[in-house]
């Protein structure tokens, strides 16, 4: 999940510097940040962090793509608001270590606020 989550990494910085092969790039990393996703588990994943870096993976992909815009927004809106549940509570025990969950879930909101507004601005349903 990792390496394909780092593939996407990579693709999306080369949309970010070559503007005439953007849209091309950009669809190269969503199928990458698509083969992540396919092998998330919630087992392992139980805060979803991996859901949160795919979740910005695709906001970027908004905010590159002309075409796909609105599809890349709604999809990483999707992606945090999946994760709302898996940060609910004041902490997390993983490997006999504690985790507060407040920040995460501020994080969360956060970006899940950014991402409404970016699809708003840019007329997506």
């Amino acid at each position: 999940e990792i390496v394909y989550q780092q593939i996407a990494d990579v693709y999306l910085i080369r949309a970010q510097k070559d503007v005439s092969q953007r849209e091309e790039w950009v669809a190269k990393a969503v199928s990458y940040v698509e083969k992540a996703l396919l092998l998330n588990s919630k087992d392992i994943d139980v805060a979803g962090v991996h859901l949160f870096q795919d979740a910005g993976s695709f906001e970027l992909a908004g905010d590159l793509s002309k075409t796909g815009r609105c599809a890349y927004y709604e999809r990483a809106r999707k992606l945090l608001e999946s994760r709302v549940p898996s940060l609910q509570g004041d902490q997390l025990t993983l490997q006999g270590k504690t985790f507060p969950l407040a920040p995460l879930r501020k994080e969360n909101d956060k970006i899940l606020t950014g991402v409404r507004r970016k699809a708003a601005d840019a007329g997506c349903k």
